[in-house]
């Protein structure tokens, strides 16, 4: 276990910064988003597009909770490398725009169903 993570997870969010950098790429972004006043609307659109599946790691459309993961792991990492994580607001809080945007995925999502091996 590397800085207090499972071997697991280390790899996911290094999975999930892989996919910031190309998005980052794809529009000419700086990942790390230095010199970026705003960096909310780059992460929305990020979410949006993981959401959709066009950056998801599977190609498929994903749950909120997906996309939550994948923005996460973009502010932890920023913020492992000395930088503000930018969902935070000024208060530690997420962002209200990337909230409400969450959110509306979370009301998007069909309800979880029974276990697949509870199913008949």
């Amino acid at each position: 276990m590397a800085a207090g993570v499972s071997a697991g997870y280390a790899q996911m969010q290094r999975s999930h910064w892989t996919v910031w950098e190309g998005f980052c790429a794809g529009i000419g972004l700086d990942p790390k988003l230095q010199n970026v006043k705003d960096p909310v609307p780059f992460l929305q659109i990020f979410a949006h597009r993981v959401r959709r599946g066009e950056l998801a790691i599977r190609g498929k459309g994903v749950r909120r909770g997906t996309v939550d993961g994948y923005v996460r792991s973009v502010g932890q990492v920023l913020a492992s490398l000395g930088a503000n994580d930018p969902r935070h607001d000024q208060y530690g809080k997420t962002d209200f725009r990337l909230s409400r945007q969450l959110r509306s995925y979370e009301r998007e999502d069909p309800p979880p169903g029974p276990p697949p091996s509870l199913l008949p």
